[in-house]
């Protein structure tokens, strides 16, 4: 019976662990979003999710890491532990066999995506240039990118493709083009809708990409 209660107490300490985590990262997301990475600090966001200073460097070591394990938060949505490429390849796989199709899906499940983690993107980007851990980890986030636009294009276009377009040149005019960056650029300096984003999105990709 007591190691029965030792687990018990055991899974306990975790959940709570966990649901701090989520709600630190949820107080900094506000914060980061209001206020700039920059202007946020670990004890604003410790006070927001009331809890120490302590607390939150013990679970992510750095605002960096916040800050990092926010943009993987939003990227997640509400899917537990399933990747953001097979999502994406899920969304696909579910359509017709048609190119036009599978572009409009795409630009559905891109336009969701972005509308999360955007924000979060354009506060990393906006700090990158002072801070060396944002710069890896924009790095990072960009090669994630490109290879899910790869692994996209291979399974779905790579039949397709216009004449003369590689599938290396696809795969990186789709990462560019389909970017939480871009997206921003859109929808926040020049005032687009989500919902017109998502349209260009799903006429563009083909007139660029395929016959």
């Amino acid at each position: 019976m007591a190691q029965i209660g030792r687990t018990y107490d055991g899974s306990r300490r975790r959940a709570a662990a966990d649901a701090r985590r989520h709600r630190i990262v949820e107080e900094a997301t506000k914060l980061f979003v209001a206020q700039g990475f920059g202007s946020t600090s670990i004890d604003q966001i410790a006070r927001a999710a009331d809890v120490s200073t302590p607390t939150v460097y013990a679970a992510f070591g750095s605002k960096a890491n916040v800050l990092g394990t926010a943009i993987d938060f939003a990227l997640a949505g509400d899917v537990d532990g399933v990747p953001v490429a097979d999502r994406y390849l899920a969304a696909l796989d579910a359509v017709d066999d048609d190119v036009y199709a599978r572009f409009a899906a795409a630009a559905e499940f891109l336009r969701a995506l972005n509308e999360s983690v955007a924000p979060l993107i354009r506060v990393m980007e906006l700090a990158a240039s002072a801070d060396p851990a944002l710069r890896d980890l924009r790095a990072a986030l960009m090669a994630a990118l490109r290879a899910d636009s790869r692994l996209f294009i291979e399974r779905f276009f790579a039949d397709h493709l216009r004449p003369g377009l590689s599938v290396d040149d696809a795969a990186d005019s789709l990462a560019v083009i389909t970017s939480p960056s871009l997206f921003s650029m859109f929808t926040v300096d020049a005032g687009w809708a989500p919902e017109k984003y998502e349209r260009w999105i799903a006429e563009s990709l083909p007139r660029l990409l395929v016959n």
